[in-house]
């Protein structure tokens, strides 16, 4: 079992265990509660074949880690924010950015304007970096070195403090203790100016 897919079941048990404000939201998302809208909930993942087929047609390349990502959930919750929710999208909206739109790189966060998307792998690579994007223009060279290293610093600051971002997290951490989490993003890489996940 790859590391990532070690992280990504963690991160389901407390998705599905915590009692935290942000694993409810995820759980129990208002627009779901509210108006029905199903699709705000972690979706079960995709099939690999199916995965194959669309990769096939939009003619990308994809590290193996966005395949591992979408077999596990195919969307769709709010993970973090940035000036507002930032949230895992599903396989087929990346798809839509890609082969319709012809964006270069494959987006799987989006937030209000922005999203974190991996470029294509031009070899054998099982990971690509992360980068923000704000509109069409890079921010970040790099914003996290791979998913698995999101995943294992998201699962982390869930198993520490029971939080994954600080933001989110207001009113369950002592603000005062947030650098605690910044310092295990920061210990895998991922950047950000005040880093709870994706600041």
């Amino acid at each position: 079992m790859s590391a990532l897919t070690q992280s990504l079941e963690k991160f389901s048990l407390w998705i599905e265990n915590s009692q935290s404000d942000h694993a409810k939201y995820i759980r129990n998302h208002p627009l779901r509660q509210n108006f029905g809208c199903s699709d705000w909930y972690p979706r079960p993942g995709l099939e690999r074949e199916m995965l194959d087929l669309y990769a096939e047609e939009m003619n990308f390349k994809l590290p193996e880690e966005v395949y591992e990502l979408y077999q596990w959930h195919n969307g769709k919750f709010v993970i973090g924010d940035y000036a507002n929710d930032v949230h895992f999208s599903t396989f087929e909206d990346g798809f839509y950015h890609v082969f319709n739109n012809g964006f270069p790189h494959f987006p799987i966060f989006f937030g209000d304007g922005c999203y974190y998307a991996v470029d294509e792998v031009t070899d054998n690579s099982t990971s690509s970096p992360i980068k923000l994007y704000d509109g069409c223009d890079e921010v970040t060279s790099t914003y996290a070195p791979s998913l698995t290293k999101l995943m294992q610093a998201v699962v982390e600051c869930a198993e520490n403090y029971d939080v994954i971002s600080i933001q989110l997290a207001i009113g369950e951490i002592d603000r005062k203790q947030d650098y605690l989490i910044t310092d295990i993003y920061r210990k895998y890489g991922i950047i950000g100016q005040s880093c709870g996940l994706w600041r």
